[in-house]
């Protein structure tokens, strides 16, 4: 009787067996892909978004969504096709008619199967940036549920009159540091800038609070929330790997990055809901309407069902919006004349010097016709979303394709390439700043 593999598996054999498995699921992959309806597809050089691309991405700080340029470059690729993946088939739609056929069927339901809904691998991914549920990471009636929760704290008659003064009153403030640099020749980082103020408006709606009176010390000031975020981030390489990657091992790492956060987080949470009578103009903080939710938060799963809402509010939000404006601020700095015609229009709706927070109204902006064209420009040609990624949930046909249900061992997704989309052949100069709107042929 053997006492063990090892006596069954000689050393010099391990390796040849290991290798045979090799070929033998690397011919079995070929062969799906032979058979698979997407087969006709036009194939997008190398794969996209896999989990070595991750990790170099993150160690490295280069651009994981470099390779999306080439579609759009690309006549062949620029509509629909498809990046192969030993474990993942993901379409990639750039056609604005074929997108918008997905948000359409995206609405339909099968047999109570809804078509497609938010891709599976990337709700489980916030699951476990978040510590499991909330708004964003999940689907179907869950996520209607959270909705019900989250969407009426950001109606525009709600949030607007709450935050508006506010904001007005933080702008001055970033004025100021500019006209300080100008004075003293000094250069500004406006993405570090515009995170920490996007955040200090950020807290000031969720906690009541603004970051002077938040307490940090877990991460160690404003300053310091993204590169921890980005430090939990970079952890996700592991939970990606094949076998081990559901493993307590290959998870620590993202939960240790994880629990400053959180603790500056709950530091927060209880400061505000400490405080029944703060308001955020006449408006409690959406913390405070938030916490009726999920009962008792003497129980330690209420409790950190809260947290990851919040979490989800703090960081869906603060650096999309912030190196959006960075974007802005580094096209305005490069181009003299637009930058003096954006001014000029500002000066004339908003007048000159200090502007005071009560004398602005919503309906001014729409009389900032310049400016508007100009923030469209920097989101086309800097999307903060570059993909949407879905999964189809029963066959369907798309740009006369069968896209399939997603099956194990190979999962298909679906990426709506935005970035691709505002690259569209439609658009006068499509990497040209150009504040002259796509004319329809």
């Amino acid at each position: 009787m053997f006492s063990d593999l090892t006596t069954l598996l000689p050393l010099p054999t391990r390796p040849i067996l290991l290798a045979l498995a090799l070929v033998l699921f690397g011919t079995y992959i070929h062969l799906r892909r032979l058979q698979h309806p997407l087969r006709l597809l036009p194939s997008f050089p190398g794969s996209l978004l896999s989990p070595l691309e991750t990790l170099l991405a993150a160690r490295n700080g280069t651009d994981i969504f470099a390779k999306l340029s080439t579609i759009a470059q690309d006549p062949t690729l620029r509509r629909i096709c498809v990046s192969w993946g030993w474990d993942i088939t993901m379409v990639i739609v750039s056609d604005a008619a074929l997108i918008r056929d997905m948000l359409v069927r995206g609405q339909a339901n099968y047999s109570g199967t809804h078509t497609f809904e938010r891709a599976s691998r990337f709700r489980r991914l916030g699951q476990m940036l978040s510590g499991g549920s909330n708004i964003g990471n999940t689907a179907g009636e869950e996520w209607k549920r959270h909705r019900g929760m989250i969407a009426p704290l950001f109606q525009p008659r709600r949030i607007v009159p709450a935050l508006l003064p506010f904001v007005v009153t933080r702008v001055n403030r970033m004025c100021g540091i500019l006209e300080r640099c100008t004075i003293d020749k000094e250069a500004v980082n406006m993405d570090a800038q515009m995170t920490i103020m996007t955040l200090d408006v950020i807290n000031k709606y969720v906690f009541g609070l603004g970051n002077n009176e938040l307490d940090f010390q877990d991460i160690g000031g404003p300053d310091k929330v993204g590169p921890q975020f980005h430090k939990m981030t970079s952890q996700i390489f592991w939970v990606f790997l094949p076998l081990i990657g559901n493993t307590t091992w290959a998870r620590s790492g993202l939960i240790k990055t994880r629990i400053p956060l959180d603790r500056f987080l709950n530091r927060s949470i209880d400061a505000s809901l400490s405080r029944p009578d703060l308001l955020v103009g006449t408006v409690p903080p959406a913390v405070a309407s938030l916490a009726p939710h999920f009962g008792p938060l003497t129980d330690p799963e209420n409790r950190a069902a809260l947290l990851r809402e919040v979490k989800s509010l703090i960081f869906a939000g603060y650096e999309t919006t912030s190196h959006t404006a960075a974007f802005a601020f580094g096209v305005l700095a490069r181009r003299k004349e637009m930058q003096d015609r954006c001014a000029r229009e500002a000066r004339e709706v908003f007048g000159t010097g200090i502007v005071e927070p009560g004398s602005v109204k919503m309906e001014m902006f729409a009389r900032l016709v310049y400016i508007n064209a100009v923030i469209k420009e920097v989101l086309r040609l800097y999307p903060a979303a570059p993909f949407v990624a879905v999964e189809p949930r029963v066959d369907i046909e798309l740009g006369g394709h069968v896209v399939p249900a997603g099956k194990f061992p190979v999962w298909v997704c679906l990426l709506s390439a935005i970035f691709c989309l505002h690259y569209h052949i439609l658009h006068p100069s499509l990497t040209t700043f150009c504040t002259t709107p796509p004319q329809e042929p």
